[in-house]
């Protein structure tokens, strides 16, 4: 009864979200790189109602802008910002100065590294464990990046897990790929078991949205099956691969005039 009662608060801020005003965002696109509009109005209505106290993000963008308007409102108390470019054009960094909301996010540059978690090796952003024990715990986890091209959304869950409180929410963008968020939520349900329940929205949002959070249950944490370790780890090797050979051959392009 009692997750049920968390689908119908979630399913209830789903259905108000487009009441959330993002005027303050001024004439800014959607979409692309960046979070759909009906992302960023849940993300800000969520905020707005059951105020999460610590937050964190993996990808800065326009939801690094959402966060610290709310955390300016008294509605989120810290960010973090995880992003692997420490600059990029349209970087939130410069829309929170000129708005004078710098100060309410901390952003943190973080190179994306092979990592072994849960068996599996994954490219992901190298997050120290000194980094990860001062989070403390987390209310509210939205996972944005890295981008696509990298095998890398998945073991955001496993590394963050123990910092989530029983009712902490774990929002995957993207969701409506097949291939890999989708399979990342299964995977996640596979290995957490009761310990995590999802909403998982592709007709609401228009890139599809998972609602995930933690449970008062213990989790169950497993071994992944040989073959499917194998097969991740392999498909990471491959594109951190891929990742070096580009950035080696562009090193020894000629450079012109």
């Amino acid at each position: 009864m009692e997750q049920a009662g968390r689908r119908a608060d979630l399913l209830r801020l789903v259905a108000t979200r487009q009441g959330y005003d993002l005027g303050y965002l001024g004439d800014i696109s959607f979409g692309g790189w960046r979070l759909q509009r009906d992302t960023c109005q849940f993300l800000g209505r969520y905020c707005e109602e059951v105020r999460p106290k610590r937050v964190l993000e993996f990808g800065s963008g326009v939801s690094t802008r959402i966060l610290a308007h709310e955390a300016a409102r008294g509605h989120v108390q810290q960010v973090w910002s995880i992003d692997h470019l420490p600059d990029f054009p349209g970087h939130p960094r410069f829309g929170l100065a000129a708005q004078g909301l710098q100060q309410f996010v901390q952003f943190v540059t973080c190179p994306i590294r092979l990592r072994y978690v849960a068996g599996k090796v994954f490219q992901h952003y190298a997050l120290s464990r000194a980094f990860l024990k001062q989070l403390g715990r987390l209310d509210l986890v939205l996972i944005d990046g890295p981008p696509y091209f990298f095998n890398s959304r998945e073991p955001a869950l496993y590394l963050l897990f123990e910092h989530l409180a029983p009712g902490s929410l774990v929002l995957l963008d993207d969701a409506n790929r097949r291939q890999r968020e989708q399979r990342y939520l299964r995977n996640w349900q596979a290995y957490f078991g009761p310990a995590v329940e999802t909403l998982l929205l592709l007709d609401e949002f228009k890139k599809g949205l998972a609602l995930t959070w933690r449970t008062e249950a213990a989790p169950w944490p497993r071994r992944f099956p040989p073959r499917e370790r194998l097969a991740e780890s392999w498909l990471s090797l491959h594109k951190e691969f891929q990742r070096l050979r580009g950035g080696i051959m562009r090193r020894l392009r000629p450079q012109g005039c």
